[in-house]
């Protein structure tokens, strides 16, 4: 937590307690977890593939399925 009390007083300018970490992440609701979930898989997927592959076919099986 010694990272994290230095982070939030130079992003924030004050130090956030546990206590208050705690209960802004129980302030969560299911319905804002859906809402980001359906925001971000709904996005176009994009891939980095760094190797000697010359056809999409010699392309590790997980990047082979969302080039396209």
């Amino acid at each position: 937590m010694g990272n994290s009390a230095g982070s939030s007083e130079l992003d924030y300018g004050y130090h956030r307690s546990v206590a208050e970490i705690l209960a802004r992440i129980d302030a969560v609701t299911i319905e804002q977890i859906g809402d980001m979930a359906a925001d971000l898989l709904g996005r176009h997927f994009t891939a980095a593939v760094v190797g000697p592959y010359k056809r999409e076919h010699d392309l590790p099986a997980a990047v082979r399925g969302i080039v396209g």
